[in-house]
Order: C-alpha cells, then sequence, then structure tokens
C-alpha cells in the first residue's frame, strides 16, 4: 500500500479562484459564539461566512416572514377567487354578491401586497441610512 494513495490530494492552488489560504486559531469559546452567529445569518460554511464578515464587516439578515404570511393570505384570497371562477363557469352567471365578493378579493390582494412592500422598503431604507452612517 502506497502513502501518497491514502492522503488527499490536494487541488492545484494555480487553478483555484481563490489562491491565498488564511489560517486562524480561536478558543472553544470563540468557535461556539461563531457558530451561533453563522446559524444565525443561515451559513453552514465557515470560509464563506469569516470572509464575508472579513470583507464587509457585517452581515445583514432579512427576515421574509411578513412576506411569508402575505403568501398564504394571497393563497387563501386565490383559492377563493378559484372558487368564485369555477361558479361562473359552472352557472354560466354571476350574482352580485359574488361579483362583489371578488372585487374585494381582488382588492384586498392589492391591499396585502402594497403593504408589505412598502414595508419591507423602509425596512432596506432605514438599513441602508444605518449603514452610511
Amino acid at each position: 500500500m502506497s502513502i501518497g494513495k491514502s492522503r488527499k490530494k490536494m487541488s492545484d492552488p494555480k487553478k483555484l479562484y481563490r489562491q491565498i489560504q488564511k489560517i486562524m486559531r480561536v478558543t472553544p469559546e470563540e468557535n461556539e459564539l461563531i457558530n451561533r452567529r453563522m446559524a444565525q445569518h443561515n451559513f453552514s460554511n465557515f470560509n464563506t461566512y469569516a470572509r464575508y464578515m472579513l470583507l464587509t464587516g457585517e452581515v445583514v439578515t432579512v427576515d421574509y416572514s411578513e412576506l411569508i404570511k402575505l403568501r398564504t393570505e394571497i393563497n387563501r384570497i386565490g383559492t377563493n377567487i378559484n372558487q368564485l371562477a369555477r361558479y361562473v363557469n359552472t352557472n354560466e352567471e354571476i350574482s352580485l354578491e359574488n361579483y362583489q365578493n371578488l372585487q374585494h378579493s381582488l382588492a384586498e390582494v392589492k391591499r396585502l401586497m402594497e403593504e408589505n412592500f412598502n414595508h419591507e422598503i423602509s425596512q432596506i431604507d432605514k438599513l441602508l441610512k444605518e449603514r452610511r452612517g
């Protein structure tokens, strides 16, 4: 058995996009803190996290929970609209009440989208202003 076969084959540094390697040491406590921060910002790769932090000085995490809620609401409204459309296609007519419900549902979709997107844009503007100092 050859010793050379049991060792990992290293990539040729000349073929790598990032050719310079940086090595650092941390305490177990520092390592835990780094791991918690990586998890908090959804990084699974230390190399990517460290490079990003060293180059930018910060990680910005975007909270998409409001957009997820918006998607859920829009899906519910879409289901109601589909039910109304099936009813109209089956009966080939629509009552004034159903038409008003459809109009109300569409207005609600528009309101939810505008409200949530305006909120997200204001949050991004606030973050950019804070960065500029």
